[in-house]
């Protein structure tokens, strides 16, 4: 079975119209602009954002001590670091309810970040739909949140270190999208780690979807992979280790890929795996309360097992006798 007709026709349809996005998001080509903004010497990147015109890059230097909102007038915005430019949310003690509370606060498509150094806000990165953003070799630290997305969102996540932050890594919720780390279409790319954050390392929720490949997902403060709330995760090829609950956990009715699925799969797939000598605080995997788990079994280990099925959930990975919930007992304990 697929975990497409597992799971609403809905989410299947979203995995591959966000999947489309990435091809079709970026704007047509049109006059380029490039601006050089060195907040050392005075200058301000908010303002720099407020005057960019479509398909304009900024190549930024010094550390900007700005909350920096992106509207949804923008197209074709890209922030270049260089690898040593930061972007600073100045301290306040505002409510997380508006974009100064945000490092980032992006509203607009076809938004590139990256080569920065980020941190502070109640988000560093926060996209809200219908944003559109490509997010690739930032250092994100010490934030509320490191990068969120909300309200249909899409977006792009490779090649970041996300570490130290006072909640989770990555946060998908409200019908948005994300590939994070490497996939097909992507080979240019590499995963991110996702490090010794105060929340969990990834979590999918509220209807989202997350393709997930070729991350290090570790010593994180809960699940290294959530996925809640009739949502979907393709998870494959990914390290996933001391997290100090479960390595991936499946629970209210949403749905767990081991394997691609679709024309973009790369021809050979890895499965997730937790390195010998190490493992997760709960389980390698747990899925609860009408979650759906298929594909290859893998290598994920925990203090409590490789993996839990409880009642409620279905198992169609290979290698496993096919169950439905009500062929369930209220607690199978299996071995990948």
């Amino acid at each position: 079975m697929s975990l497409f007709t597992a799971l609403p026709r809905r989410s299947a349809l979203l995995l591959s119209a966000a999947a489309l996005a990435f091809t079709t998001g970026m704007p047509l080509a049109s006059a380029q602009t490039t601006l050089s903004v060195n907040c050392d010497a005075g200058d301000s990147l908010a303002t720099a954002v407020n005057a960019a015109t479509p398909n304009t890059t900024i190549n930024l230097s010094g550390t900007c001590e700005e909350a920096i909102h992106i509207p949804r007038t923008t197209n074709g915005l890209t922030i270049n670091g260089g690898g040593e430019a930061t972007v600073v949310e100045p301290a306040h003690d505002a409510p997380p309810t508006g974009p100064g509370s945000f490092t980032f606060f992006i509203e607009g498509q076809g938004v590139n970040l990256t080569g920065l150094n980020i941190s502070g806000g109640a988000h560093a990165v926060h996209l809200s739909g219908p944003a559109f953003a490509t997010i690739t070799d930032n250092t994100i630290t010490d934030s509320g949140g490191a990068i969120h997305l909300d309200k249909d969102s899409t977006g792009q996540i490779a090649g970041n270190a996300i570490s130290g932050n006072h909640g989770y890594g990555i946060n998908l919720q409200e019908n948005s999208y994300a590939r994070i780390g490497f996939t097909a279409p992507t080979r240019g790319l590499n995963g991110n780690t996702i490090t010794d954050n105060e929340g969990p390392g990834i979590v999918v929720k509220q209807w989202s979807t997350g393709w997930i490949s070729g991350n290090t997902i570790s010593g994180n403060q809960g699940h290294g992979v959530w996925i809640d709330r009739n949502s979907l995760g393709e998870v494959y090829d990914n390290t996933i280790e001391n997290n100090t609950l479960d390595g991936i956990n499946i629970s209210q009715g949403s749905g767990l890929s081991l394997n691609p699925e679709g024309k973009e799969a790369p021809s050979s797939v890895a499965g997730n795996r937790t390195v010998a000598g190490s493992h997760n605080g709960g389980w390698g995997i747990r899925c609860s309360v009408g979650g759906f788990v298929s594909g290859e079994p893998d290598t994920l280990n925990g203090e409590q097992g490789p993996a839990e099925i409880t009642q409620g959930c279905e198992d169609n990975r290979s290698g496993q006798t096919p169950t439905k919930p009500q062929e369930l007992s209220s607690r199978i304990q299996l071995s990948s």
